[in-house]
């Protein structure tokens, strides 16, 4: 439990550096055109992984390695793209500028937008958590809106809201 409190905390910190390191030279020598920016690659978070380059994310979805990282490393860095940029994408944009520069913005302290920054992030990843633990017949649905197995896309909406809500609570974040 400790342990991914731990984790949540730190990849709020590192998750871009995280991202860029897990792609390797391989990811790295790659244009940003060539980089994937394919929503769908963040479990439809509506958001974009431009930080990972395209064979860590296929290896991410396979749950393979990838430029000398373990299957691990790059899952964890593949999440942590995913959840920072859902985070930034979630805030205004002058404040998700002023987040990745360490800055303050729109009467709120550096600190302050920071704050709000990780708590975007481990709300993020605990969705992408809840996310994993449905079916993923239901996960792609709720994320289109629809229902599923038997369940409206108001229930699955608020099954995936406790489900996340949990692991929030579960991680103590």
């Amino acid at each position: 439990m400790k342990k991914l409190t731990i984790l949540v905390t730190l990849a709020a910190l590192v998750a871009f550096s995280a991202a860029a390191v897990a792609g390797g030279p391989c990811c790295a020598s790659k244009s940003q055109s060539a980089l994937k920016t394919d929503a769908k690659a963040c479990s439809a978070a509506a958001a974009s992984c431009a930080t990972m380059g395209e064979c860590c994310i296929a290896a991410a979805e396979a749950g393979k390695g990838c430029c000398g990282k373990s299957a691990d490393e790059v899952k964890i860095a593949y999440t942590n793209a995913c959840a920072a940029t859902a985070a930034l994408a979630d805030m205004k944009k002058c404040c998700a500028t002023a987040a990745q520069a360490g800055k303050g913005c729109c009467g709120r302290s550096a600190d302050e937008v920071k704050t709000a920054f990780n708590g975007k992030v481990a709300n993020a990843r605990a969705m992408f958590a809840a996310k994993a633990d449905m079916h993923k017949c239901c996960a792609a649905a709720v994320d289109a809106g629809k229902g599923c197995c038997g369940s409206s896309a108001d229930e699955l909406k608020t099954a995936l809201e406790q489900k996340t809500a949990a692991v929030l609570e579960s991680t103590g974040s």
